[in-house]
């Protein structure tokens, strides 16, 4: 299962602007100030990613105690996991 966002550019770009708008908000002006904003951005990214394992341990665990199918989507007629199938979005 993949994490928050679906492309791993799409994760980079949020965080960098995620790093932006706390540099203007903060006024980071000196080397320690953008490392303290680097180290926070790092954190909140690590945090996501580990969210996403505990996450699809839960559907693991649940699937072996309960015997639930876990996370799944019909596409064309036929069961899949959400991270194999596409998704198309109406514009």
């Amino acid at each position: 299962m993949r994490g928050p966002c679906s492309e791993p550019w799409t994760a980079g770009a949020a965080l960098l602007v995620l790093r932006r708008k706390l540099i203007d908000e903060y006024g980071a002006d000196s080397a320690a100030d953008l490392m303290l904003i680097d180290v926070a951005v790092m954190s909140y990214c690590h945090t996501l990613r580990i969210n996403g394992w505990i996450g699809n341990l839960q559907g693991q665990v649940e699937h072996e105690f309960f015997g639930t199918d876990g996370l799944s989507v019909v596409v064309d007629g036929r069961k899949r996991r959400p991270w194999c199938s596409p998704v198309r979005v109406a514009r």
